[in-house]
């Protein structure tokens, strides 16, 4: 982190992902967004998270990941987003413009810095 006076601003990096040397990074985001995704559906719908289609979210994304976002600039883009060093998220771009969030920042980010206002805001 930053100080910033006496705010701690995070160190926010957006990173241009290679769908060859970051692809353990793409399937981790990916992963991550997925399982997320599987449990809501199956708390709000009563469908287990592995009949969602037919395989857990981490073997689903390893069937995928090379079709989801992996157009490489100019006709797609994929960027890794890191704050603090630690991975965060992913987005990807394709080449209309449309962004597609792949992964969402996990709740564990640390919002304490800004204070329970901002905190309270983001949830």
């Amino acid at each position: 982190m930053t100080g910033v006076g006496t705010l701690l601003m995070p160190d926010v990096q957006f990173v241009v992902a290679s769908a060859s040397t970051h692809r353990s990074e793409r399937i981790e985001v990916n992963a991550e967004s997925l399982s997320w995704v599987f449990e809501e559906v199956e708390k709000l719908f009563s469908v287990p998270k592995d009949d969602i289609v037919g395989v857990s979210a981490s073997e689903y994304v390893l069937t995928v990941i090379d079709k989801v976002c992996g157009n490489p600039p100019p006709s797609g883009i994929f960027y890794l987003v890191s704050v603090d060093g630690r991975l965060q998220s992913g987005r990807c771009q394709d080449s209309q413009g449309a962004v597609r969030i792949r992964s969402r920042i996990r709740r564990s980010t640390p919002l304490a810095a800004f204070g329970d206002e901002v905190s309270a805001q983001r949830r």
